[in-house]
């Protein structure tokens, strides 16, 4: 299953960068509030690479060694050094 980890963080990016969309719109985020926009979106591009890393490791991981993915002993938390290299890699590949 070569397609899985690529497939996996796909689809949590594409799932994950619509929300700071969402919250934008509630918070009425227009041209007015040329500042609140951008950090915004470059929180939800710095969340959305981190969680696109985790679930590509993840996908990774069960198509190697196997597993029960409902399993909460399963899914391992990230260490923060690689969820903070995964946003700041995101934000910076996004702005070029």
């Amino acid at each position: 299953m070569v397609i899985a980890a690529p497939a996996a963080a796909a689809a949590a990016d594409q799932w994950t960068t619509h929300w700071p969309q969402v919250v934008g719109y509630c918070l009425r985020v227009s041209c007015a509030t040329p500042v609140i926009g951008p950090c915004l979106g470059m929180l939800g591009v710095g969340f959305a690479s981190s969680l696109a890393g985790q679930a590509s490791q993840h996908a990774r991981k069960l198509c190697e060694v196997g597993g029960n993915p409902l399993r909460p002993s399963w899914w391992q938390p990230m260490p923060v050094e690689e969820a903070v290299l995964d946003s700041v890699l995101g934000i910076i590949i996004f702005k070029v």
